[in-house]
């Protein structure tokens, strides 16, 4: 004779199928799972889990859609944000298109010169795909003009102290803090 499984056996598979559909891209299936556990969970507790993990792939199917399609950044970290609380099974997929995102907008900047804005989304660009060779080129192309600024400020020290002390922060915000000449900028600015 076989015996029913226990409620909570039951909702702990559901569960791992549901994850399952979702992180094979089978969102509309995960969703369908996480509806039923949440009308049919055997206990509250489960219901109230059904109703998060629910709310997390619906946030993340629809902005990571948007995010695709247009490369929207505040979609993109949205749906990064909903992956991360499911445990992280689009990570690097969703890492490498706020990786491309983020390049993006810091070239633009890098046009406009806007040098600190465009050092910190090179920076984050990498933090989330190391391995992205446009935001690298741009990266130093930035350090080659973060380089020109910092001669520019040590030849002004002793001349205009304050501006020279402008530029040096300058620097320290174009440029990651293991750079060896943000190091060096950094001395300047706390001799």
């Amino acid at each position: 004779v076989r015996r029913p499984t226990p409620r909570r056996r039951r909702g702990a598979r559901s569960f791992a199928e549901g994850l399952s559909h979702y992180r094979s891209g089978d969102y509309s299936q995960a969703i369908v799972f996480f509806r039923k556990m949440r009308s049919d969970g055997a206990t509250r507790s489960i219901r109230r889990k059904a109703k998060r993990y629910l709310r997390w792939v619906k946030t993340f199917e629809r902005n990571f859609r948007r995010g695709q399609s247009s490369g929207n950044l505040s979609a993109l970290k949205q749906a990064h944000q909903a992956d991360r609380s499911m445990g992280g099974a689009h990570r690097r997929k969703v890492g490498k298109l706020l990786s491309k995102a983020y390049t993006s907008r810091g070239e633009r900047y890098l046009k406009s010169k806007s040098f600190p804005a465009a050092g910190r989304d090179f920076k984050q660009a990498m933090r989330y795909d190391s391995s992205n060779a446009k935001a690298r080129k741009l990266m130093g192309k930035l350090r080659a003009k973060a380089m020109a600024l910092y001669k520019e400020a040590t030849v002004l020290k002793d001349v205009d102290p304050n501006d020279a002390s402008k530029i040096f922060r300058k620097v320290t915000q174009m440029l990651p803090s293991s750079d060896p000449l943000y190091k060096k900028a950094r001395k300047h600015l706390n001799p």
